[in-house]
Formats: structure tokens, sequence, C-alpha cells
């Protein structure tokens, strides 16, 4: 969740999962728990990302359609649609990297 959101004062209401992702209708995975956690700088978790909706009595997340594939593997134990886990891509990795070594390099 944005640092601006969280100095606002919004918490949203945690849910424990594993909860099923849907984005445009489709099932994409599975998140262990609300609200979503980013693993990365490239990708921040921001309020209207994800939506609890009730959906055949059970509670799942609506995953805003700006999401991007790249997203998905950010996020803190994201599983695939086939049990398999995410794998941060070259991308991520690599600005990861670079935000590391740059915040070592300030100390």
């Amino acid at each position: 969740m944005s640092d601006f959101l969280k100095a606002m004062g919004f918490t949203p209401q945690p849910i424990a999962g594993p909860l099923k992702v849907f984005q445009r209708d489709q099932y994409v995975g599975t998140v262990p728990a609300f609200p979503v956690v980013s693993t990365s700088f490239i990708f921040d978790v921001r309020a209207d990302d994800f939506k609890p909706e009730e959906r055949d009595g059970e509670t799942v997340l609506i995953a805003s359609p700006m999401i991007g594939p790249g997203d998905f593997e950010c996020i803190a134990g994201f599983r695939h649609p086939n049990g398999g886990e995410a794998r941060k891509g070259d991308m991520a990795t690599m600005f990861d990297v670079m935000v590391a070594a740059a915040k070592a390099s300030k100390q």
C-alpha cells in the first residue's frame, strides 16, 4: 500500500487466505492474504489495485485491469493457477538490485 494512504490512516480490513485473484473475469492465481504486499520496488500496491468481493460464497480479490503480468510476479506469495510460485521477472530483479546498490552507496 502506498505511503500516502498509510499516512492518511487508511488500513484495509485484513483477510486471511489463500484468496483467489480474478482480473477481467479470468482467474489469474492466488495470494496468501489481503492486503496484498509487493516484494519489489518496481510495483507499489495501491489501495484500488485489489478489491475484495464475494463470489459463490467465498471472498476473492478483483485485480485492477491496470496490473500487468510482471506486477503479479512481484506480489509476495502469489501463485499461478497451476499452483506454481511466481518468480520475479528480469526487469523487476534488475531494478531491485539497482535500488539496493543505490541505497548501499549512500550509507
